[in-house]
């Protein structure tokens, strides 16, 4: 496993014991880590547009320019929400204001290695985890892993040949492939296909009407009488289960 992480605090100093305890835990539980530090948020953010992207994120709260609880809402809003952010402070009272942005943890300088590695611990069980819910996603130049409860539904392009749409929360992503494939791969997640060339996601169904189908983003898409019964049956039983 190769978690990329960041480490985006002003101070030198800090930014260098951070790395440091990773690098020990690193040892220890043989996880390799892709590490880069910023000293400047605006940097740091900027490094986004360079098609980086990171697993984990240490950032310190005060910072020049950009405070680090405005980064986070950043992060979350404009690139990505599953990125795991563990805030590293000296200053304790900022700690319930971090929680809109969903920190992994909210860790007070100085740090120790018990510390970091409580916190590694947690993280890297939530990556496990949550690697289990994702599928790669191939486009011509790139490699993409998407969670798979943020699908809205897939699009076969009837244009070209072997080119899907994932219409996800965050993104519309092209990618090369085969629906049936798809299809075949997330069954057992609730996926369903209401006709040929689209595959929806059960869970984004805000209603039905008639012989259509009106998802939560606002999509309208027509269903065939022979698969209408089955989608009834499923959203029904979907229903029924969330209610137990």
């Amino acid at each position: 496993m190769l978690l990329k992480t960041a480490i985006c605090d002003d101070e030198s100093r800090d930014s260098n014991t951070i790395k440091e305890l990773i690098h020990k835990y690193e040892i220890k539980y043989d996880i390799d880590f892709d590490i880069h530090i910023f000293n400047n948020p605006n940097r740091f953010i900027e490094s986004f547009n360079t098609s980086n992207s990171f697993n984990i994120v240490f950032m310190d709260i005060e910072m020049p320019e950009l405070n680090g609880l405005d980064l986070a809402h950043i992060i979350r809003n404009k690139i990505s929400k599953d990125i795991k952010i563990v805030f590293v402070s000296s200053y304790p009272q900022y700690m319930q204001d971090s929680f809109p942005v969903h920190p992994v943890n909210y860790l007070t300088k100085p740090i120790t290695y018990d510390m970091l590695e409580r916190v590694m611990n947690q993280i890297v069980n939530e990556i496990v985890s949550s690697s289990i819910h994702k599928i790669l996603v191939k486009s011509d130049s790139t490699e993409e892993m998407i969670n798979i409860n943020n699908i809205i539904y897939i699009e076969k392009v009837k244009s070209k040949k072997n080119t899907l749409i994932f219409h996800t929360e965050e993104s519309n992503i092209e990618s090369i492939g085969m629906l049936k494939n798809y299809e075949q791969a997330l069954i057992s997640h609730q996926f369903f296909s209401p006709r040929r060339g689209y595959l929806i996601n059960l869970k984004y169904i805000h209603y039905i009407k008639d012989n259509s189908i009106v998802l939560l983003d606002g999509t309208i898409l027509s269903v065939s009488r022979r698969n209408l019964p089955e989608l009834h049956r499923l959203v029904s039983r979907e229903f029924f289960s969330f209610e137990q």
